[in-house]
């Protein structure tokens, strides 16, 4: 399969090692800017732009994650 990236990383993180080191940036920081970048969509690879979205997705909800529990 052709990697939907530019420049793919051999061994690096999965998805919950991912998660949980942005959990715990966003919940030790006030981080107020995010950059997601180096998806090249390939019609051959629909899992991967469905992986950025819920990625995007999951950095939303960490960034907002204190308002929401604080109601």
């Amino acid at each position: 399969m052709i990697a939907s990236t530019g420049t793919p990383e051999p061994g690096g993180f999965l998805w919950h090692e991912t998660l949980d080191l942005l959990q715990t940036l966003f919940s030790q920081k006030n981080v107020v800017g995010c950059d997601v970048v180096e998806l090249s969509y390939r019609a051959c690879d629909p899992n991967s732009p469905f992986a950025v979205a819920r990625l995007i997705y999951k950095i939303v909800g960490f960034k907002f994650a204190e308002l929401l529990t604080a109601t």
